[in-house]
């Protein structure tokens, strides 16, 4: 009788049959299978990714001994846990919910753990592969919108002049260097953890904390290194003192403000101030409208919160009524406007350099890719205007 023959679990659910090479499993911490399991693999950073993954998993699970992991592999329960894993890895576009913005990484976590069960079923004889997942689809080209270089241009020193022009000018000069940042092809986790002690002031370059926790470094045009300082005296001189650049200007919920300003607030900042650009004057409008109704119905339900009263209740509604109506006008408007996101400056940074003749390893140092082949994942300029065969004309 061979291993595999053998049953693997006897009678009693959790227990194992002491002649099936998995009993040799019981004893073992998950960190030493995952060890084992590492050897097998040639590669660094193969080796690192996947025991990024099986770590985050198991943890997940609080799955710290191969006794529990049996346990779960017994009763088949598993599949729903490494599903529920794999899900939760999604990041879903707000726009669109049927678009994953990162399916290489849910397919790697899936691939990793499905790896990593393999070996189990080769090395210990384990009878299935819990890991049921379709791989999701992976476009060779990225399908996020980029700008050129004069619509670049053009939302920067817009973004310049409302803070020169108007009158809160610590916010619009944050959102300006905001922008700047996103122009030197930086991910909005990125820019949301920029701090001032990694700034080095004599060869003026930041340090960043990318993907993967590793750094790279992004120097600063002497303009926006200028405007970098000027905020942070701004941000002293009114009491916004911490160890982010960018930070909340207040906080209602845990009045705590020396924090990053969070990612999803700077891609609902980029989407706001784009589509104000676009459309300027009819979106700053609705947006202004829309911010006095919400003021009002704060000031009336504190007005309910000490006295019920129908008419208030009335007045509530009519403005929650307004404020659809306005919402409804701005989907409207923005429909014909260019979608962009924050990794849309990013997008946009690859095809400039490479039109400008900029070598892979000088783009490759500042997106902090490891892989030359993201660059091309980002690199969808017209193929035929951008093309040798139009310097051929002298010829015929």
């Amino acid at each position: 009788m061979v291993d595999s023959d053998i049953k693997i679990f006897s009678d009693n659910i959790g227990s194992i049959n002491p002649k099936h090479p998995a009993f040799n499993l019981l004893e073992m911490e998950i960190w030493e299978l995952i060890e084992k399991f590492l050897r097998t693999k040639k590669s660094i950073r193969t080796q690192q990714s996947y025991f990024t993954d099986l770590k985050f998993f198991f943890e997940k699970y609080e799955i710290y001994d191969c006794k529990k992991l049996l346990n779960y592999y017994s009763n088949y329960e598993l599949s729903d846990m490494i599903n529920d894993y794999i899900n939760s890895s999604k990041k879903v576009d707000p726009q669109d919910p049927n678009r994953i913005y990162n399916p290489r990484t849910v397919n790697r976590k899936a691939y990793s753990l499905s790896s990593f069960f393999k070996f189990l079923q080769k090395r210990y004889k384990l009878n299935y592969n819990p890991v049921m997942f379709d791989a999701l689809n992976t476009p060779k080209y990225s399908s996020t919108n980029s700008i050129n270089n004069e619509e670049l241009k053009n939302i920067l020193n817009f973004l310049k002049q409302k803070y020169e022009n108007e009158n809160n000018k610590i916010k619009n000069l944050r959102n300006y260097l905001i922008f700047c940042f996103f122009s030197f092809s930086l991910r909005r986790n990125e820019v949301s953890k920029l701090r001032w002690q990694d700034i080095n002031k004599s060869e003026k370059y930041i340090q960043v904390l990318q993907k993967g926790n590793t750094t790279k470094l992004i120097p600063i045009p002497s303009n926006v290194y200028e405007l970098l300082l000027e905020f942070q005296t701004l941000k002293a001189s009114l009491g916004y003192i911490g160890d982010y650049i960018f930070t909340p200007f207040n906080n209602n919920k845990t009045k705590t403000i020396n924090k990053p300003i969070s990612p999803d607030y700077l891609y609902n900042l980029v989407i706001k101030l784009w589509n104000e650009f676009e459309t300027n004057t009819q979106i700053q409008n609705i947006y202004q409208k829309i911010n006095k109704l919400q003021n009002k119905k704060k000031y009336l339900n504190k007005k309910l919160k000490l006295n019920k009263n129908i008419e208030i209740e009335e007045k509530i509604n009519n403005i929650n009524y307004e404020i659809n109506n306005l919402k409804n006008m701005k989907k409207e408007i923005l429909k014909n406007n260019k979608q962009i996101s924050c990794h849309s400056f990013r997008k946009t940074f690859v095809e400039q350099a490479i039109l400008r003749g900029d070598d892979f390893v000088q783009i490759q140092n500042a997106t902090g890719h490891t892989n030359p082949n993201m660059i091309n994942y980002y690199q969808t300029i017209n193929k035929t205007k951008h093309n040798s065969i139009n310097n051929l004309d002298n010829f015929y």
